[in-house]
């Protein structure tokens, strides 16, 4: 639910206009001073009525007044506070049209209206049930009580009586209240079609103010929900790598293909022994037919020529693997001295030398 910037915009206003020090004053709330002052925007509701609490304690004693609330509802008509509502309530034939349709007011204060339930009316009074009883938001609840209590105070009539107890708010008022003005000032100076044609466009306008108002707060939340997203991600991923960097090391894979690269070095320098202890033995004319169909079964000459690439292949994949983890782990600096290409032997000058 969400409340009105009338509120908290009349709040501002009262407190200026009995002369108290608006120092600090911002600081009793993290809702944005321009949202404080604008009467058509919509705030969080328990923001609005933790704000109000914080400046009855803080301007409530200062300014001598036991019951701030109550004191700003009162002076709404004074106040200028309400932006376009002002307007329409001063061509109000009378205040009695307003009571008629109590959920029609309270609709410029409250988000979503709320639903009105056992709504009786009679001649000079009404009653009826709000959704939420007066004890969870008094403050709010308060003001809302004090300025039902003085609309009549917009068309120069005396203050109805507004009770609100629990669930259940009753009004009452008198036809036959005294005019503050005179007789000849409270005659109608316009015709009343021109009046109620007038009144419905600044209705008009407030709705459509209102909404684009309510729109524009629903995408800075957004905003700000796809904010928090956005960090939990990025404290996710940094998380994951951070567990990934874990993972790596408490299983010493570093280490493993480390060892595993240094084995393949040493099957490559077998290897190179046996072409050369091969050559030694035929080359003391050795090779008869016998070993001669033993070499061609193994397929020596295949093995002998491929074998080095074989070699170079595997290692190559290691030290793939062991980037991508290390990539992986928050981008770690790359092994210093791992194996390339150089550091192995010429196989091929050597089997040139061995003549193979």
């Amino acid at each position: 639910m969400h409340f009105s910037g009338k509120i908290t915009n009349s709040v501002l206003a009262h407190v200026s206009r009995q002369g108290a020090g608006m120092e600090g004053l911002y600081d009793l709330t993290d809702l944005p001073e321009e949202f404080l002052r604008d009467p058509s925007c919509w705030l969080e509701s328990q923001k609005v009525e933790q704000f109000l609490g914080a400046v009855s304690r803080e301007y409530g004693d200062r300014m001598g007044d036991w019951n701030l609330m109550e004191s700003v509802g009162h002076n709404c008509h004074e106040l200028w506070s309400w932006g376009v509502l002002d307007s329409v309530l001063r061509m109000m034939p009378n205040a009695q049209d307003v009571y008629q349709q109590p959920h029609r007011f309270l609709s410029y204060f409250v988000s979503p209206a709320p639903d009105l339930a056992q709504v009786h009316r009679e001649s000079e009074s009404i009653r009826f049930e709000m959704p939420w009883v007066a004890e969870e938001y008094p403050l709010t609840s308060e003001y809302l009580r004090a300025a039902l209590e003085a609309l009549p105070s917009y068309v120069g009539k005396q203050r109805a009586m507004v009770r609100w107890r629990g669930h259940q708010i009753s009004i009452g008022w008198s036809d036959a209240q005294q005019s503050f003005f005179e007789d000849e000032d409270s005659d109608a100076n316009f015709k009343p079609e021109l009046v109620k044609t007038m009144r419905q466009s600044l209705e008009l306008a407030q709705r459509e103010l209102e909404e684009r108002k309510r729109e524009l707060v629903l995408k800075d939340f957004q905003i700000e929900k796809y904010r928090t997203q956005l960090e939990n991600l990025v404290c996710l991923a940094e998380n994951s790598q951070q567990g990934v960097r874990e993972f790596s090391e408490s299983r010493n894979f570093d280490g493993r293909l480390d060892l595993l690269k240094s084995q393949l070095r040493r099957l490559d320098d077998y290897m190179v022994r046996a072409q050369q202890l091969v050559t030694i033995l035929v080359g003391q004319g050795r090779k008869d037919p016998q070993v001669h169909e033993a070499m061609k079964r193994v397929d020596w000459d295949y093995l002998r020529s491929t074998f080095p690439q074989l070699i170079k292949d595997m290692v190559a994949s290691l030290v793939g693997l062991q980037t991508e983890l290390r990539g992986a782990a928050i981008q770690m600096p790359s092994e210093q001295g791992t194996a390339n290409s150089s550091d192995w032997p010429n196989r091929g000058n050597m089997n040139r030398q061995l003549n193979l």
